[in-house]
């Protein structure tokens, strides 16, 4: 265990798995001299040893993903709170540095297949920023296509995954008087075919809980109805197949789910329920 930073509060919200078996961990700080906060990423290799410990301006990072040649891209916000991706090196030296006026902040980066990447925004409802959407850049971070999810609720996040037949899987979490998740397929010309919401409010700000496969995707959350965590199943055509609850019963958020063959999947997050159930 390792604790990094300083004294304020900071927090990394994603994170992925190198290589080298290290990790990449993205986030902010208010320690390195900036009280506004810094963007930070910080990497280490499969031996603990730090790669790197570096800031990049005012802002926020919430999700990351690995850069074709080498590197990584980190996506948020910046200074003034306008979306954000930044391209580094393995060293951790900045390559480019884009904003996006129009999207409040970006969350949940991939790699396209054909080249470039694509990430999922955060809105709440500000004036003059696009609603819930998958946004596609060019491997020079270039913005090239923005495919709006046609959601109408207040505040909306989307987290996304490449499908496997073209386009891309989002879901996340939508809120007006009350939160629920959605789930909703966009192609590859942009076209939404079904958007619908679940009992979940799923996928909130960043968080990575949501796969794809050749026969659907799997979306899971915290089911606030009923306490616990929350993973429902649908297929291509947006058919819900199955939805369960993990059995706790208080305030308890899945941060992460990932896939393990055709064994299930995996689910990780945090819990208030007492005992801990294991």
């Amino acid at each position: 265990i390792r604790k990094v930073g300083g004294t304020a509060d900071e927090y990394f919200p994603a994170g992925m798995a190198t290589a080298d078996g290290g990790v990449v961990l993205v986030g902010g700080t208010p320690s390195k001299g900036n009280s506004a906060g810094d963007a930070w990423i910080y990497a280490i290799d499969g031996n603990g040893q730090v790669k790197f410990d570096s800031v990049y301006g005012t802002g926020n990072y919430f999700g990351v993903t690995a850069r074709t040649g080498g590197g990584y891209i980190a996506v948020g916000y910046d200074a003034k709170v306008t979306a954000r991706a930044t391209a580094v090196d393995e060293k951790g030296v900045k390559v480019w540095d884009l904003s996006y006026s129009g999207i409040y902040l970006l969350q949940s980066p991939v790699a396209r297949p054909g080249g470039g990447y694509a990430a999922g925004t955060y809105s709440v409802n500000t004036p003059g920023k696009s609603k819930a959407a998958v946004v596609e850049l060019d491997a020079n971070g270039n913005q090239v296509n923005l495919f709006p999810l046609g959601l109408t609720q207040a505040t909306q996040s989307a987290s996304i995954a490449i499908a496997p037949a073209g386009g891309y899987w989002a879901a996340g979490r939508v809120h007006d008087t009350q939160a629920d998740g959605f789930v909703a397929r966009v192609l590859g010309d942009g076209t939404v075919p079904f958007k619908k919401i679940i009992g979940l409010p799923s996928v909130d700000e960043s968080f990575q809980t949501l796969a794809a496969d050749a026969t659907g995707c799997l979306v899971g959350g915290a089911a606030t109805a009923s306490g616990g965590f929350g993973v429902a199943r649908f297929d291509n055509n947006g058919v819900q197949l199955w939805a369960r609850n993990y059995g706790l019963t208080k305030d308890d958020v899945a941060y992460k789910l990932a896939p393990v063959g055709a064994a299930g999947f995996v689910l990780a997050g945090y819990t208030t329920s007492t005992p801990v159930e294991t």
